[in-house]
């Protein structure tokens, strides 16, 4: 069962990064198109002043370990206050990267650990943030993503979101 809307390239307001890391399966939604109250996929129900970074892939041979394509560029003053992860089947472990006038690489990962999601779950909200080592950024801070680990079976869908409330 996929839990993702297919969309066509073209309408999907994707952002890709300019180094060609991107593949055009991987949904990043602007934050211009994210309401102040709810969330446009769902994922979690957002408070006034929150905005997230969204993200969907759906790969039918399975998601695979690295870089998620794209990145996100936040225009304003936050702080993370909430991780959600959800899987259609296995499980995945995820680490998010922050740099500040660039876009990060692996060298700027913002975790220790990661966050992961497993079997039996599909959908898991994390507020302990302790393996974020800041969950702070400034206006104009770049998010990347990264999949570090994946649990059997292989997820084909998978979806998150990165809760960021504006100062």
């Amino acid at each position: 069962m996929s839990f993702l809307t297919p969309k066509p390239f073209r309408e999907a307001k994707i952002t890709l990064d300019p180094l060609g890391w991107g593949d055009g399966e991987f949904l990043l939604i602007p934050f211009a198109s994210i309401p102040a109250k709810g969330n446009p996929i769902g994922l979690l129900p957002l408070n006034a002043g929150d905005r997230g970074l969204n993200f969907a892939r759906s790969l039918q041979g399975g998601i695979v370990l690295g870089k998620v394509p794209g990145y996100w560029t936040i225009p304003y003053d936050g702080i993370i206050t909430a991780v959600v992860l959800n899987t259609n089947q296995g499980g995945y472990r995820m680490k998010f990267w922050k740099a500040s006038g660039r876009i990060p690489t692996a060298a700027d990962s913002i975790n220790k650990n990661g966050y992961a999601i497993g079997p039996p779950d599909t959908h898991k909200q994390f507020f302990d943030l302790s393996d974020f080592i800041t969950i702070y950024n400034s206006a104009g801070d770049t998010f990347a993503a990264e999949i570090v680990d994946i649990t059997e079976p292989t997820p084909t869908d998978i979806a998150g979101n990165v809760v960021i409330m504006q100062l």
